[in-house]
């Protein structure tokens, strides 16, 4: 019902947007900050469609609506990023990374699937690491779940999914254990 309108409008919106119009992001990131919830998501869910991968202005404003106070907005914001994100944006990443933390798991399963597809892990590591320790198991779930997305073997990502498999938490073991044959694969073992 309400997803299946922001959809055609985003469809529409490919069809007849020019990517890098100026005149078109700037009406479009006007409603970043509509008082209505469904405006907010579509025009969020817009901008990578028009603007540049790295477009720090664009960055910018969608890393302000990690912080937003409507959750849909916030996961909204982690899908743009996937998008949008240079893979190489400390400041993304670090961004990210804090909404492994969130209370709401629909945020950190967004910000999972944001690390997946726009960072590289050399990037993401350093700010996924710290949540390993968090105290909420269901965040240190969040940061395995992370770093199994990226689909790479470094010793980095090896090493700290190995630490995982001894978390005294059974989820975080599991996930961890659910991680492994993913890493073998991308290791070619």
């Amino acid at each position: 019902a309400q997803g299946d309108w922001r959809q055609q409008a985003a469809s529409i919106l490919e069809d007849v947007a020019v990517p890098g119009d100026p005149e078109m992001i700037e009406e479009v990131a006007s409603r970043l900050d509509s008082g209505r919830g469904e405006v907010r998501e579509a025009a969020i869910l817009a901008l990578p469609k028009l603007a540049d991968r790295g477009n720090p202005t664009i960055v910018a404003a969608v890393l302000r609506r990690l912080d937003s106070g409507f959750a849909h907005t916030r996961v909204a914001a982690s899908r743009a990023l996937a998008q949008i994100v240079d893979p190489n944006d400390h400041n993304a990443a670090e961004a990210l990374a804090a909404k492994l933390a969130h209370d709401e798991s629909t945020v950190r399963a967004a910000a999972v699937g944001a690390f997946s597809m726009a960072l590289d892990s050399g990037t993401a590591l350093p700010a996924i690491r710290p949540q390993l320790q968090h105290s909420r198991s269901e965040v240190r779930r969040s940061a395995v779940a992370a770093l199994g997305s990226f689909n790479t073997c470094t010793k980095e990502v090896v090493e700290a999914v190995a630490r995982c498999l001894l978390d005294p938490a059974g989820d975080v073991r599991s996930t961890a254990i659910s991680l492994l044959p993913r890493l073998f694969a991308a290791c070619g073992s």
